[in-house]
């Protein structure tokens, strides 16, 4: 496992030379290509497009339209701190609650409090980490020395665990699958077809045997 904060600097430092836009306004798919239109009026064509912006991602609803995120009954405290507590990843268990220790390397550690709950609640920052200590107060070492080493309300992060809408049986997640990998499907088929289509015009045939996409793809996808 890596701390979020040591993954943030290494792409933070990679991307310096990479051009930057914010703000996903359309994304319209055509001839194997997405064009984007961001919300400073540029648009751009791209191969490919990835959207990695979470459970609420604006990218996929803009290409599958609006699902929203469902509470899954728990919600939690997690922080990285500078503290050394086990050897491998642990946890601590009771009625409800439990705490999770992850060594991070470097004196560094993962610390989470997930609790459940029939509904979600806030918890303001202001107050936080004495309240933290309140529920969790209980738990034996290293639960306690965990609990000791934050030195401030805001360096615990505070939210509710949720997902996305599950199927209500095995059929139906099938078919919405198939349905999502479907434009993946047809991009990559329109992609090999287009390299067999170059390598035999530069009299290089990409197997004897297939002539098509669909016959070089066959059932692997």
């Amino acid at each position: 496992m890596v701390g979020r904060q040591a993954l943030q600097r290494v792409l933070c430092d990679a991307a310096v030379r990479i051009p930057m836009r914010l703000g996903v306004e359309s994304i319209e798919v055509d001839e194997g290509h997405a064009t984007v239109g961001f919300s400073d009026g540029a648009r751009e064509r791209y191969a490919l497009v990835v959207g990695s912006d979470g459970v609420r991602s604006r990218v996929r609803a803009l290409h599958f339209g609006p699902i929203r995120p469902e509470y899954v009954g728990q919600i939690y405290w997690r922080t990285t701190a500078p503290v050394e507590l086990v050897d491998c990843a642990t946890m601590m268990v009771e009625v409800d609650c439990y705490v999770v220790f992850v060594p991070l390397g470097g004196g560094v550690s993962h610390l989470a409090w997930p609790l459940k709950t029939a509904e979600p609640f806030g918890d303001p920052v202001e107050g936080r980490l004495a309240r933290l200590r309140a529920r969790f107060g209980d738990f034996a070492e290293p639960g306690l020395a965990a609990l000791a080493s934050l030195c401030d309300d805001g360096s615990v992060q505070f939210g509710a665990a949720e997902e996305l809408a599950r199927a209500p049986d095995r059929e139906s997640a099938l078919a919405a699958f198939v349905a999502r990998r479907r434009a993946r499907v047809d991009w990559v088929r329109r992609r090999t077809q287009v390299e067999i289509d170059r390598l035999n015009r530069g009299g290089s045939h990409f197997d004897e045997r297939s002539s098509t996409a669909e016959e070089v793809l066959g059932n692997s996808i």
